[in-house]
């Protein structure tokens, strides 16, 4: 999406000094302003996914255009950070599972959210998330290979069937490719097979990182909206990033033998930390 804004026409400033407002008192208004002397120009906003960017393009004559200035920033993928969030206030829900039955709770809300049998039975595992994007978590569970997923705010299912992986796969659903939406994900020994429901496309399949022993622990660890493949074991913490195709980490960083991993954000700047408990 992009959005332009242009300027409206009016006689040029030939005296201005660069302080924005100084003749009406107004200097701490704005910051970071620039002034390009009998310029016409816009500004092109182009969003794309979570990223943003603002480009200042002018021109003198009208028909040679300069970007004079270029600023961009980066909004939080809540599909990356809140995969618990079921009633999308942007904080997670405690939530429990046994065979088929959800218990969900928010914490902030002081609320049930849901408290009955629904989705999944015995020997279903759990992979809430995202999956359409509607800033709310879905029920998902997975077994050897199936995927069911249901979106509690919408009252639909939204996917029931074979797709991914089998017995002995463990579920590491993220938002791999960064639209915004969980992605449906497993991992074995070393294995990594991953599939955008939303776009119907496999995103990858290959062993890369990992192997017996080592536990998947997926999370946007760059701050760049998707999530990296990561594995810990004994101590070592292994970081791939499969957008940028390269190595974020590779060595023993926290924990040892005995330590389960807990990764996430600990201090609010939109990156995952692999942190551990013992």
């Amino acid at each position: 999406m992009q959005i332009v804004s242009g300027a409206g026409g009016a006689p040029f400033e030939t005296g201005w000094d660069g302080i924005y407002g100084q003749n009406f008192g107004e200097q701490a208004m704005g910051s970071n302003c620039y002034y390009s002397t009998l310029t016409n120009g816009y500004v092109l906003v182009t969003v794309s996914n979570f990223n943003v960017t603002l480009e200042w393009k002018g021109s003198a004559d009208l028909t040679n255009w300069t970007t004079y200035d270029t600023y961009s920033y980066q909004l939080t993928n809540p599909a990356s950070l809140n995969p618990t969030d079921f009633d999308g206030d942007s904080k997670a829900d405690p939530a429990v599972y046994r065979d088929g039955y959800w218990s969900i709770y928010s914490l902030a809300n002081g609320m049930i959210l849901y408290n009955s049998g629904i989705w999944g039975g015995p020997g279903w595992t759990t992979a809430p998330g995202d999956y359409d994007g509607d800033g709310k978590a879905d029920l998902a569970v997975y077994r050897d290979g199936y995927f069911s997923i249901y979106s509690l705010a919408n009252g639909m299912i939204l996917n029931n069937g074979g797709i991914l992986g089998g017995p002995g796969w463990a579920t590491v659903p993220g938002d791999y490719d960064g639209d915004g939406k969980a992605d449906l994900a497993v991992y074995r020994d070393g294995y990594w097979s991953i599939y955008s429901l939303a776009n119907g496309m496999l995103l990858f399949n290959g062993g890369i990182l990992g192997g017996p022993g080592w536990i998947p622990v997926p999370g946007d660890y760059d701050g760049d909206g998707k999530a990296d493949l990561a594995v810990y074991r004994d101590g070592y913490c292994s970081i791939y990033s499969l957008t940028k195709g390269m190595i974020l980490n590779n060595g023993g960083i926290l924990g040892g033998p005995g330590w389960t991993p807990m990764p996430g954000d600990y201090d609010g700047d939109r990156k995952i930390r692999p942190g551990r408990v013992p």
